[in-house]
């Protein structure tokens, strides 16, 4: 029953988002001759950095590690597909010995991997037959590096859902009557707030403290990893001017991931805390778009520091590595940007595909506007 469930978890999640993969790897693989040879040169460069690493001596080790990591950590995103915490009372019901969950483990772990796998035996196919004279010599130890590298990544995810069955079960009762019999230092700051009619500070309250020591901690973490996140194609703006096309069509890509998840975090945290301020005299429509403005709030370091990045780039060193800027399209690229990140974040969850198709639209709509933004 656990495979049947984690086959259609899986199935369904590559049918609403394989074809991103799909386009994305033809659009980039624009100039090749056909499909076939747009995807195999995509997924090259899964495997050309474990292939180089393996013509550099003691180089090989940090990237075999990084190629064992990427699984890992495909693994670790898909963890509610492969093994949800709802879970947990019915296996500890079950006579199951440990060998049996490490086997059954290992099969959902595998099926999750089978396309990362598969793209790297693409991958690898394609650069060998590319027959690229940097790689004769280094060829078997490459292909050996790229194996115990899925290896490594399959023992990995094994390890990682065996951690989650010794995680300790969070006493919901007891953390209810505590709640219950002490109220919340947010919410019952929120409430003095609130009967004093000063809604700044009720605003903090509700929203912004509960990203710190509230239920929202997770919200909060991921907000500051993801401004972080996307400052990086501004950083790598101003190291490689000439690939700013590249790193606009990045900071799209992250900026539309950041927001997704946000939003899905932010609606699933807020929830109930914001349900207990019913009471209180506030507007439920001004708690609702404070929650909704977060994810956007993460842009503003990157929106900020992409500017300045390109300002940089097409005015403070001239010359031949200057950028040539096209204002209209660089306007339009951000307004597209921040749009479809406020629709993401504003929109009430929706059906899957409708969900994935309007992202797939949007994320081509940035990416186009992207390469043209500068000459």
């Amino acid at each position: 029953m656990r495979l049947r469930w984690c086959a259609l978890a899986l199935r369904a999640f590559v049918a609403r988002w394989g074809v991103l993969l799909l386009v994305t790897c033809l659009v980039v693989g624009g100039g090749s001759n056909g499909p076939v040879a747009a995807v195999g040169g995509v997924a090259g460069w899964l495997v050309l950095p474990l292939a180089l690493a393996a013509t550099r001596g003691w180089w090989l080790l940090p990237a075999w590690l990084a190629q064992a990591l990427l699984g890992a950590a495909l693994v670790w995103g898909a963890r509610a597909m492969l093994w949800p915490v709802a879970w947990r009372e019915a296996e500890r019901a079950l006579p199951l010995r440990r060998a049996q969950s490490l086997r059954s483990d290992a099969l959902v772990v595998a099926c999750a991997l089978l396309p990362l796998w598969a793209l790297e035996a693409a991958g690898a196919g394609a650069l060998l037959a590319s027959g690229a004279p940097w790689l004769l010599g280094h060829r078997m130890l490459a292909m050996l590096a790229l194996a115990s590298a899925a290896a490594a990544s399959l023992g990995l995810g094994v390890l990682l859902l065996q951690r989650m069955r010794r995680l300790p079960q969070p006493r919901a009762a007891h953390c209810a009557s505590t709640a219950a019999a002490r109220p919340a230092p947010w919410l019952a700051t929120g409430t003095q707030a609130a009967r004093h009619g000063r809604r700044p500070a009720v605003m903090a309250a509700l929203v912004w403290l509960p990203l710190w020591r509230g239920p929202a901690r997770r919200t909060g973490l991921a907000l500051a990893m993801a401004a972080a996140a996307l400052c990086a194609p501004a950083v790598g703006l101003a190291w490689r001017p000439g690939w700013a096309g590249w790193w606009l069509a990045a900071w799209a890509l992250l900026a539309l991931l950041a927001t997704s998840r946000l939003a899905t975090l932010a609606r699933l945290e807020f929830s109930a805390l914001h349900a207990a301020c019913a009471h209180l005299p506030l507007q439920p429509q001004r708690l609702q778009h404070a929650r909704q403005a977060l994810p956007l709030a993460a842009l503003l370091p990157g929106l900020a520091a992409l500017g300045l990045a390109l300002t940089l780039a097409a005015s403070a060193w001239p010359g031949p590595a200057a950028l040539v800027l096209r204002p209209a399209v660089l306007a339009g690229y951000g307004l597209a940007c921040v749009g479809s990140c406020a629709v993401e974040a504003c929109s009430a969850p929706a059906d899957a595909a409708a969900k994935s198709s309007r992202w797939l639209l949007s994320l081509a709509l940035c990416i186009a506007l992207a390469s043209e933004a500068t000459a």
